[in-house]
């Protein structure tokens, strides 16, 4: 796969149509949060270009990693464990292995982090809310520092691709093309 740094006339228009197809849901999600529209116009722009509310990505790492901790070979992947997931056959391991939706939320992030169902990650009505809370606990008001406060958004973006603040993603320009968007459309 190829990467590279998007034009600003593709960020541009990309931009626009996010506005335009999703700004109101964006707007609502972020009422009563630190969280700008803006920023989640550029992690969408990112993770789901296509704007494909039904949008799937299945990780097989993510899912062998589940299926160690089930079988107890592992203690826990993240903040799952076995304790969580024992009862999962591989069926709800690939659901839990998979990210969902205009932000691309992993399925084992509704375990311990959002108390959610699959179910609600999948439902467009619901996913930009479910992805705020998860924004919040993972670089906000829950998060010590809170980046949103500090406005690190690069920051930010490198916590939700890789889950580090310094962590190098797999596509080398997805920060920078990330932040092209949100700087646009927090112009809108």
């Amino acid at each position: 796969m190829k990467f590279s740094k998007r034009p600003q006339e593709d960020n541009q228009r990309l931009a626009e149509r996010i506005f335009e197809c999703l700004g109101h849901q964006i707007a609502d999600a972020c009422t009563d949060t630190a969280i700008p529209c803006s920023f989640v116009a550029g992690q969408i722009s990112v993770e789901n270009s296509s704007l494909d509310p039904q949008r799937t990505r299945f990780e097989s790492g993510v899912f062998e990693s589940l299926r160690n901790v089930r079988d107890g070979r592992a203690a826990n992947f993240g903040n799952v464990t076995q304790d969580d997931i024992e009862d999962c056959d591989d069926r709800a391991l690939v659901n839990l292995a998979t990210s969902w939706g205009y932000c691309q939320i992993m399925g084992y992030h509704t375990i311990n982090t959002l108390h959610c169902t699959i179910a609600d990650l999948r439902n467009p009505a619901k996913h930009l809310s479910i992805n705020t809370a998860m924004l919040q606990a993972v670089a906000g008001v829950n998060h010590r520092p809170n980046y949103f406060e500090n406005r690190a958004y690069e920051f930010i973006y490198r916590i939700w691709n890789t889950g580090r603040s310094n962590g190098k993603t797999y596509d080398p320009y997805y920060c920078a093309n990330a932040l092209g968007v949100m700087e646009i459309y927090q112009n809108m």
